[in-house]
């Protein structure tokens, strides 16, 4: 649906674009915070000083290759509030028909974003750990995190944010089947970007239909 409905691409294109920028920066304050580090540790090793700077830096790309997937789609669902609400709001107004009509203002948005900051940095530094061991576990913290992300965007509209929003996701039916595949998709290069919009439409839906059942 997201990515078929052409009324619905302008507010994926934009959202995606600052993901990607901001993952970016990231990156690049990753790389020069690290690498520094790295060198002196291989200049101790006894790699040649000439080498010690192109091992570091190879060492620090395969290093970030095994979390970057799950590090982007922390950045993006962290600032859900800010991204994707957009597109949140179109989606549950094209499924359903209508959707409540609060608004979030700006600082409303981002005081939810830093709330979710603890949060986003512990389990992306539990992700680092599980990446180096069993890549595949990682999955775990971070599709439930996801979770707490994504259904960001539709309990904000109801006046629901974090952490008390935290606690309504984890009790959606489906909630859990949802946060394994939002994990999987996060460690898939690629994918985890094309699939990123559809997680936040899946996200939506399922507080909606989570409210019906409660209902």
């Amino acid at each position: 649906m997201t990515l078929g409905q052409k009324e619905l691409r302008g507010f994926i294109i934009r959202p995606i674009l600052w993901g990607i920028l901001i993952y970016a920066l990231v990156s690049i304050s990753a790389n020069f915070a690290l690498v520094g580090p790295l060198r002196d540790l291989i200049l101790r090793l006894g790699v040649p000083e000439s080498w010690s700077i192109w091992v570091a830096r190879i060492a620090f790309f395969i290093a970030w290759s095994f979390i970057a997937g799950p590090i982007f789609f922390g950045i993006n669902g962290m600032l859900s509030s800010l991204l994707w609400d957009k597109l949140s709001l179109r989606v549950e107004e094209r499924v359903f028909g209508s959707a409540p009509n609060g608004q979030t203002s700006l600082g409303r948005a981002l005081a939810d974003s830093m709330a979710r900051l603890p949060l986003t940095v512990g389990v992306s530094l539990l992700s680092a750990l599980l990446s180096f061991t069993v890549p595949w576990l990682s999955a775990w913290p971070v599709g439930w995190l996801s979770l707490y992300d994504f259904t960001a965007c539709a309990y904000a509209r109801r006046g629901l944010y974090y952490p008390a929003q935290k606690r309504a996701s984890s009790r959606l039916p489906k909630a859990r089947e949802f946060a394994i595949c939002c994990g999987i998709l996060s460690l898939i290069p690629l994918v985890n970007l094309i699939c990123l919009p559809g997680c936040i439409a899946g996200a939506t839906i399922l507080v909606r239909k989570g409210e019906h059942s409660s209902a």
